[in-house]
């Protein structure tokens, strides 16, 4: 079965030791304790990432400059985003994944097949 991702997975041997990977198992087996998957993929570290990058940036944080901010990604890198991808916008496009890493699951797990492939949001 072929699929594709942007996120890390955990479940790959390749992140296992990534440290955005280990510290986001760290802070989930904190916070959420036994019982929660802690190979359940890093979407909300990944938006928080990004939000914390956004408002970095900000010489004053209103609506209008944090929604500039976000339509101005240019080649923003993400720790938990695969290898190779970026995030971008622009003042008509604010649709910031145009890239994704083509996966296989095989003998019980996914696994990158090839190199990113970028196309533009449907």
């Amino acid at each position: 079965m072929l699929s594709t991702s942007y996120l890390k997975d955990p479940n790959l041997d390749e992140f296992k030791s990534d440290p955005a990977i280990k510290l986001y198992q760290e802070i989930i087996e904190k916070y959420y304790g036994l019982g929660l998957d802690l190979t359940v993929q890093p979407i909300g570290p990944t938006e928080g990432e990004l939000f914390v990058k956004l408002l970095s940036g900000l010489k004053q944080v209103t609506r209008a400059d944090i929604i500039k901010a976000a339509r101005s990604l240019d080649n923003v890198e993400i720790s938990y985003l695969q290898p190779g991808i970026r995030l971008n916008t622009s003042a008509t496009d604010g649709f910031p994944i145009k890239q994704m890493q083509v996966i296989q699951f095989n003998e019980g797990a996914f696994r990158r097949v090839g190199d990113v492939v970028s196309a533009p949001p449907l």
